[in-house]
């Protein structure tokens, strides 16, 4: 089978995406590390996480406002199910100081510098449809092919004006795309 550029972009997120939750690197010049709910194993912490409420932490933590001038570049879920919640978001800033990536996770946020490349286009989160948005709309399709991989959940990327579901199971590959800003699919493989 031969990989078009997109598919390796996504499968390289997804496997840099489960590098950090394995804990299998280390994460260089941590500048933060902010639990998402209460504290750190505090009873009820939810696995899950919206995206929604991911952008709010942001917004509403002077720390992060650190980024002020920095370009969101690629948004990667890890572990999404059909609400549209992941066990993790990575979210990709680029400025002329260099690239940053926040991740929250059960254990809370890091903030981090990347050497690693990311995509030049800006994400305008104001234009776009969420993630949850993305999933209820398509819920669907998405249902079916997870139905058809035999999982539960999968990864998700947004860069530029596509998200990128991936489903993986038993060796196979399959991607779904959708338009970012009406949500609509564009195609699978």
């Amino acid at each position: 089978m031969e990989w078009s550029h997109k598919q390796s972009l996504v499968l390289i997120t997804g496997l840099v995406i489960l590098i950090f939750i394995c804990g299998c690197t280390s994460a260089p010049e941590y500048q933060s590390a902010r639990s998402p709910s209460a504290g750190y194993g505090s009873p009820g912490y939810l696995e899950k996480i919206s995206f929604g409420d991911v952008i709010e932490m942001i917004e509403d933590d002077p720390e992060y406002l650190a980024l002020n001038g920095s370009r969101l570049c690629q948004v990667t879920g890890s572990g999404v199910d059909l609400s549209g919640n992941a066990t993790s978001w990575m979210l990709g800033f680029c400025n002329e100081n260099g690239n940053q990536l926040l991740v929250c996770d059960m254990h809370g946020w890091r903030q981090m510098k990347w050497a690693g490349v990311l995509p030049d286009d800006e994400i305008d989160l104001s234009q776009i449809v969420s993630p949850e948005e993305l999933y209820a709309r398509a819920a669907g399709p998405l249902a079916a092919a997870m139905k058809a991989s035999g999982v539960e959940e999968g990864n998700l990327s947004l860069s530029g004006r596509e998200y990128t579901v991936t489903l993986i199971s038993d060796g196979k590959l399959n991607m779904l795309y959708f338009d970012a800003f009406t949500g609509e699919e564009v195609s699978s493989t």
